[in-house]
């Protein structure tokens, strides 16, 4: 099965565009050059400037802990940039990994309890603002009402964008899916217009953190946030 990986990092106030300019684009390269790698990405929060993602999605758990052993002797990039560490995901780094990739479309049936909602999309050129300014104002009474979401910003590829979520009420996650594309479709690329990118919706029971142990990547404490 494929598995997900997404790679909170927050930095320290104003340098979110410093740790961005000192991002090592050949380690991209390198990455999505590896055996099983189907996205390796990072994207920057459209909420907070000073967030960054790295979504990650690999064809098994064999190519992820292949791709692992490289990743984890690399030297860490812009860790002097990084948010003092807490027990907080918005804080250095936290990792979520979700071992069973769970792909859903926009008529599937969600739990009562919500889940951890992942969307990878793929707007038409030029119109990346647009989409931005659609989503801010489609998911405005969501994110007022405390639901825990954000637009992530491809940084490499401009019209790559992602929404992270998480939804403690099935019924207000079935209704953002059935009314999410009537503000947003238009905006959207379609399979001949996509230029590159990861495309697709996932869903999971609940968010789930890990951390490297030095040996093995185990469950991690850490309280849900976008």
């Amino acid at each position: 099965m494929p598995v997900r990986v997404i790679t909170h990092i927050q930095t320290k106030p104003g340098a979110g565009e410093d740790f961005m300019l000192n991002w090592d684009r050949k380690r991209y390269d390198d990455v999505v050059g590896l055996p099983g790698c189907d996205q390796y990405e990072i994207f920057q929060s459209a909420l907070d400037p000073d967030r960054v993602y790295v979504l990650e999605n690999w064809q098994s758990r064999g190519a992820f802990h292949s791709g692992w052993k490289i990743l984890s002797v690399q030297v860490p990039v812009g860790s002097e940039l990084l948010a003092a560490p807490t027990d907080q995901p918005h804080s250095g780094h936290s990792t979520e990994i979700y071992w069973d990739l769970n792909e859903i479309d926009d008529a599937s049936t969600v739990s009562p309890g919500g889940g951890r909602l992942v969307i990878n999309e793929n707007v038409k050129q030029g119109s990346r603002d647009a989409y931005v300014e659609a989503w801010k104002a489609a998911t405005e009474g969501l994110r007022a009402g405390g639901v825990d979401i954000d637009l992530l910003l491809g940084t490499r590829n401009h019209e790559n964008v992602a929404t992270l979520a998480t939804f403690s009420d099935g019924a207000a996650l079935g209704e953002y899916l059935k009314t999410r594309n009537a503000t947003l479709s238009g905006h959207l690329a379609s399979a001949d217009e996509r230029m590159s990118g990861y495309d697709g919706m996932e869903l999971y029971e609940a968010p789930s953190f890990s951390r490297w142990d030095g040996s093995e990547w185990v469950a991690a404490e850490l309280t849900p946030t976008p």
